[in-house]
C-alpha cells in the first residue's frame, strides 16, 4: 500500500474512486451536450461513408484513394452504426465513449506514474477540457486514439516498474498495435516509450530482451500496413500553414488546456503562465527521492517519461516537415501528447503548494474557469456546419431549372447525405484541370435559371469559382447557416439586356456610368439583375459600400443589398484612377410582394463611418444620397409560401374570421419614443375573396399603467388592398404602426385586431394577437419659445416653422456646430429630415449635416402643435476648405421620395445666415 495512504485506512482510496466516477459522469453530460442537433459534417461523413462499406470495401477503399487515416476507427463504426443507427449522436457515441473512458485512464495513468493527486487533478482538468469536448463530438479517430495511447503508457510504466506478468505484456503488445492502427502519429509515442526504457534501462534493471521481444510482437501485426502507411506519409500534403518551431508550443499550450475557442490575442499571457507551470513540474526532479517499496518511479523518472511523450510527438511531427515541406504539426494529430501534458500540468499545480498552500486550489479553479469560458464559446459560437438547414432550405426553395454546385467531396457527402430535394447536383474538385471547371460552369449558368452554390470554406480555390459565378451572374442571396453557407445566384441565359448610360460622379471620386437590366417584369421570387458599370477618376480615398434598395410604392425597402463592389474582394481604397470594374447584383422579390411597381435606388457610404457618399450636382440638380435608377414592376402574387422560404421572425398562422389569415410577421423593436412609426413586415393569406378593404387594428396596453392607445393601418399598399385579393393568394405587406404621440413612457403590450371598418375581428385561435413589447421612453416637451442668437422666420408647408439659429465660432480645426430652432405648426406622419448645407460663393456644396431632428431623438413624427424643438447639427470641415464666407442653407425633405418641404412662397429652402472661416 502507498504509505500517504495507510492511516486512512480505505476512506482516501473510496474517496479518489468516487471522485473518479463523478468526473467521468460530468465528462459524459458535457461531451453528449447537443452533439445530436448538430450536423454530420465534412470530413465526419467520410467516416460514415467507411461505415456503410463492408470491412474489404473499407480497406480496398483506403488502398485506392490513400485515406490519411488508419482503419481501426472505420472499423469501429463499421461495427457500430447498423446496430445503433446512423443519426448523429449515435454516430459520434463512440468518440464521446472513448473521450469518457480517457478520464478515469488518466487518473489511473498519473496513480501509477506518481501519486493519486496527480491523477486525480488530471482528470479534473480533462472533464471540462474543451479541445477534448470539441473532438468527442466528432466521428474522427481522435479520442479513439488518445485513450488508446493513455492505456498504452499506463501499460509500459507497469512494465519499467516491473509491475508485470503476461497479461500485462499481451495488453501492451495489443493495446500499442491497436494505437498505431488507429493513428500514424502513434508511433512516436512508441519511440518515446522506447527512447524511456533506455532511459531507465540500467538504472532499473530492465530486462532488454523482454521489452525487445514485445517490440517485435507488436511490429509483426502491422507489417501488413506499413507499405501503404509509408507510401501514404510521402504522397499525402497537407493544407496547414506552416508555423515556426517556438511558435507551435503556444498554440500546443493553449488547445490542450483550454482550447482554442477563446482568441490568443485576449489571453497574451496564458501560454507563460502553463510555461511557470510545467517549469514548477520539473521541481518534482531536485530531490533525489528513491522508488518506493512497490516499485515506482522516482518522481524524476516520471517527469521524464512525461517530458519524452510530450517532446517527441511535436519534434518527430516538425522533424518530418523540415525534410519534406510537408506540415502535420497540428493540435488534432498531436492529440496523442495531450494526455502528458496534462499530468505535466496537474504535477505542477501540486508542486506550488509548497510556496503556499492556497496556490493548487487558486489557480486550478482559474484554470477550470478558463475550460468553462472556452467552452461556452464553443457550445455558442463554434458550431458545425448546418448541412440538414441548407439542405431543407434549399428543398423548400428549389424551382424547375435550378442546379446545385458544392465545391469538394467533404461538401458533397456532408449535403447529400441531408438533401432530399430534386435538383442535379454538380460537385467541383480543385482536382479537375481549370479548362474542365470553366466548362461546367458555363453549362450550369448557360442552362440553369438560378443556381445554388455551396463553398467548403474560405479557400483560395472556393474564391476563384464564386469570383467566377460573380461575374457571370447574379448573387441574390448569401446566407450563412451557423458555419455552413450557400449563395443563391440568378443567371441570365437567354434573357435581353437593357443598357443604360448614366455617367453619375459620387464624392468619392468614383463614377457610376451606367447599368443594366436584364429585365423589369418581374414575379415574387424572381431576381432583379442589376449590372453597375463603375470607374475609378482618381486613386481610392475610402473604404465603402454600394447599397442597393427595391422600394415598395409607399417607400417601404423591400429588400436591401450591402456590399463593396464586386462583391465585397477588395476594398476601394485599393482603386487606381482609371480603373473600370463591373458589378453584379441580385435584388430577390421576396415572397408574396404585391404588384405594382418598384423603385430601384443606389447610393455609396463610408464603412467607417457610415456617412452617406453624395452624388455630385449636376447643372440644375441637387447633390443626393440616393439615385433613383430604372423602376421595375412585379406582377402576379404567390400562393402560400413555406416557412422557410417567408423568412419572418414569428410563425403564427392565425385566422381573422373566415377572411383573412396571419402567417407570420417580424418581430418589433424593442424600444420607440411616441410617434415613431414601426413597419413590420407581414405575410396574410385571403381566405376567400374579399369585396371590402380591411385594416389592422395595433392596441397598445401598458403593463404597469392604466394608459392603452389604439392606431390603425389598411392592409395592401394602395394599389391592392384587401378587397383585390384572391382566394389563397399570400401578400407580403408592411403594417406601418405608428406610435400615439402622447403616449406616456413605460412597457406596453402591442396587440393585433383586424376590422373592415365597423366590425371587429380578433384571431380564432386566441382572444388576443400579441406582435410584440415595446419599451417607449416619451421626452420633455417644450412649448416656450426660444431666444436664438440668429432669429429668422419661414415656414415649411403646414408642418414647422424655422425660428432661428446658434452657432458657435467656427475654427479651422474643429466642426461647424449650429443649433436650429423649430416650431411645429401641426401633427405629422411623415419623417422628414432636416439638411443643414454650406454654399460656396458659385452655391456648390462643401460641406454639410443630414438628419432627423436632433439625430433622431425628435423625429417630426413625434412632434406636437406648438411644440419647440432643438436641433443641433456637427458639420465637418473639409481639412482643404479655403478661408471665406461660406452661406448656410437649410431645409426638410422626405427621405422617402427624396421631396423637399416648399414654403409658403414656393421655395424649397432657406439661407437664414453665413459661417466666416478665418
Amino acid at each position: 500500500m502507498n504509505p500517504k495512504w495507510r492511516t486512512g485506512g480505505m476512506k482516501p482510496a473510496f474517496l479518489a474512486m468516487a471522485a473518479v466516477v463523478v468526473f467521468s459522469a460530468l465528462g459524459f453530460a458535457l461531451r453528449v451536450y447537443n452533439v445530436g442537433n448538430q450536423s454530420i459534417w465534412a470530413d465526419e461523413m467520410y467516416t460514415m461513408q467507411y461505415a456503410r462499406m463492408g470491412f474489404l470495401d473499407i480497406l480496398r477503399f483506403q488502398l485506392a484513394t490513400f485515406d490519411p487515416h488508419a482503419p481501426l476507427f472505420m472499423f469501429i463504426e463499421r461495427l457500430w452504426v447498423p446496430i445503433a443507427g446512423d443519426n448523429a449522436l449515435s454516430f459520434r457515441f463512440p468518440t464521446i465513449f472513448f473521450g469518457v473512458l480517457l478520464i478515469p485512464t488518466l487518473a489511473l495513468l498519473g496513480r501509477l506514474m506518481t501519486r493519486p493527486a496527480v491523477g486525480i487533478l488530471a482528470a479534473l482538468l480533462l472533464v471540462a477540457n474543451p479541445f477534448h469536448v470539441w473532438y468527442a463530438q466528432e466521428a474522427r479517430t481522435y479520442t479513439v486514439t488518445a485513450f488508446l495511447v493513455a492505456v498504452s503508457t499506463a501499460l509500459f510504466v507497469k512494465i519499467v516498474t516491473r509491475r508485470t506478468n503476461a497479461v500485462v505484456w499481451a495488453s501492451y503488445v495489443i493495446v500499442t498495435t491497436l494505437s498505431v492502427y488507429s493513428h500514424y502519429f502513434s508511433f512516436l509515442i512508441v519511440l518515446s516509450q522506447n527512447l524511456g526504457f533506455l532511459l531507465l534501462w540500467r538504472k532499473r534493471k530492465l530486462n532488454l530482451w523482454h521489452w525487445l521481444g514485445a517490440q517485435a510482437m507488436f511490429v509483426v501485426p502491422y507489417l501488413p500496413w506499413v507499405g501503404f502507411a509509408a507510401e501514404l506519409v510521402l504522397r499525402h500534403i497537407t493544407e496547414e500553414t506552416a508555423k515556426p518551431f517556438w511558435g507551435v508550443w503556444p498554440l500546443l499550450a493553449q488547445a490542450f488546456s483550454i482550447g482554442w475557442f477563446i482568441s490568443p490575442n485576449r489571453l497574451p499571457w496564458f501560454p507563460a503562465f502553463i510555461g511557470l507551470i510545467c517549469v514548477a513540474a520539473l521541481s518534482v526532479a531536485v530531490p533525489r527521492v528513491k522508488a518506493d517499496v512497490e516499485g515506482r518511479m522516482t518522481p524524476g523518472q516520471a517527469l521524464s517519461i512525461l517530458i519524452l511523450s510530450i517532446l517527441v510527438p511535436v519534434i518527430g511531427a516538425y522533424s518530418y516537415y523540415v525534410m519534406t515541406g510537408r506540415y502535420f504539426v497540428q493540435e488534432r494529430y498531436l492529440i496523442i501528447s495531450s494526455p502528458a501534458f496534462t499530468l505535466t500540468i496537474a504535477l505542477g499545480l501540486l508542486q506550488l503548494r509548497r510556496l503556499a498552500n492556497f496556490l493548487p486550489v487558486l489557480l486550478g479553479l482559474g484554470l477550470v474557469g478558463l475550460q468553462l469560458v472556452s467552452l461556452f464559446s464553443l457550445y455558442t459560437r463554434f458550431p458545425k456546419p448546418d448541412y440538414p438547414g441548407v439542405a431543407k432550405y434549399i428543398e423548400q426553395n428549389e424551382r424547375e431549372g435550378d442546379a446545385i454546385v458544392v465545391m469538394g467531396d467533404v461538401v458533397s457527402l456532408a449535403f447529400s447525405f441531408y438533401y432530399e430535394g430534386g435538383l442535379p447536383v454538380g460537385n467541383i474538385s480543385d482536382s479537375l484541370p481549370d479548362e474542365k471547371i470553366a466548362e461546367m460552369l458555363d453549362d450550369v449558368v448557360g442552362s440553369h435559371s438560378r443556381v445554388w452554390f455551396l463553398p467548403y470554406g474560405d479557400r483560395p480555390f472556393d474564391n476563384d469559382v464564386e469570383a467566377w459565378l460573380d461575374n457571370h451572374a447574379f448573387k441574390m442571396e448569401n446566407r450563412w447557416m451557423k458555419t455552413a453557407r450557400y449563395v443563391l445566384y440568378s443567371t441570365s441565359a437567354g434573357l435581353p439586356r437593357s443598357v443604360r448610360q448614366l455617367g453619375q460622379e459620387f464624392e468619392s471620386g468614383v463614377e457610376l456610368t451606367s447599368y443594366s437590366l436584364t429585365s423589369d417584369q418581374l414575379a415574387p421570387g424572381d431576381a432583379v439583375q442589376l449590372s453597375l458599370q463603375w470607374k475609378s477618376l482618381r486613386d481610392g480615398s475610402q473604404d465603402f459600400k454600394v447599397s442597393v434598395r427595391l422600394t415598395d410604392e409607399e417607400g417601404h425597402i423591400v429588400n436591401q443589398f450591402d456590399r463593396r463592389p464586386a462583391d465585397d474582394k477588395r476594398s476601394t481604397l485599393s482603386w487606381v484612377a482609371g480603373e473600370s470594374m463591373t458589378d453584379n447584383l441580385g435584388i430577390m422579390i421576396p415572397a408574396g410582394s404585391p404588384p405594382g411597381q418598384y423603385g430601384l435606388e443606389l447610393g455609396l457610404y463610408n464603412i467607417a463611418t457610415g456617412q452617406p457618399l453624395r452624388s455630385v450636382a449636376r447643372e440644375g440638380q441637387r447633390s443626393l444620397a440616393l439615385v433613383s435608377l430604372q423602376p421595375v414592376t412585379v406582377v402576379g402574387s404567390g400562393s402560400l409560401a413555406t416557412e422557410a422560404y417567408l423568412r419572418v421572425g414569428q410563425m403564427v398562422s392565425a385566422n381573422f374570421g373566415s377572411l383573412i389569415r396571419l402567417l407570420g410577421f417580424d418581430r418589433l423593436r424593442a424600444s420607440a419614443t411616441p410617434g415613431d412609426r414601426l413597419s413590420v413586415a407581414g405575410y396574410w393569406q385571403a381566405l376567400t375573396a374579399a369585396d371590402r378593404d380591411y385594416s389592422a387594428v395595433f392596441r397598445f396596453v401598458g403593463r404597469d399603467m392604466p394608459a392603452s392607445a389604439e392606431a390603425t393601418d389598411a392592409i395592401g399598399p394602395p394599389s391592392f388592398r384587401t378587397s383585390r385579393w384572391q382566394s389563397g393568394q399570400t401578400v407580403r405587406d408592411f403594417m406601418d404602426i405608428v406610435l400615439p404621440k402622447r403616449l406616456q413612457s413605460g412597457t406596453y403590450d402591442v396587440f393585433l385586431a383586424v376590422t373592415d371598418g365597423s366590425v371587429e375581428l380578433q384571431p380564432s385561435q386566441s382572444d388576443q394577437l400579441l406582435l410584440g413589447t415595446v419599451q417607449v421612453r416619451s421626452r420633455q416637451r417644450s412649448f416656450k419659445a426660444p431666444k436664438p442668437e440668429q432669429p429668422y422666420s419661414a415656414r415649411f408647408g403646414e408642418v414647422a416653422e424655422f425660428l432661428g439659429y446658434d452657432l458657435k465660432p467656427v475654427r479651422r480645426d474643429q466642426p461647424a456646430i449650429l443649433a436650429l430652432y423649430w416650431r411645429s405648426l401641426r401633427e405629422t406622419d411623415t419623417s422628414y429630415t432636416v439638411f443643414v448645407h454650406l454654399l460656396d460663393r458659385g452655391e456648390k456644396v462643401v460641406a454639410q449635416s443630414d438628419s432627423t431632428p436632433a439625430s433622431g431623438a425628435t423625429p417630426t413624427t413625434s412632434w406636437v402643435a406648438g411644440e419647440i424643438v432643438a436641433d443641433r447639427h456637427v458639420i465637418a470641415l473639409p481639412g482643404d476648405l479655403p478661408p471665406g464666407v461660406y452661406q448656410i442653407e437649410v431645409g426638410l425633405y422626405d427621405a422617402t421620395t427624396g421631396v423637399r418641404l416648399r414654403g409658403d412662397g414656393g421655395e424649397d429652402r432657406i439661407l437664414p445666415g453665413e459661417v466666416v472661416l478665418p
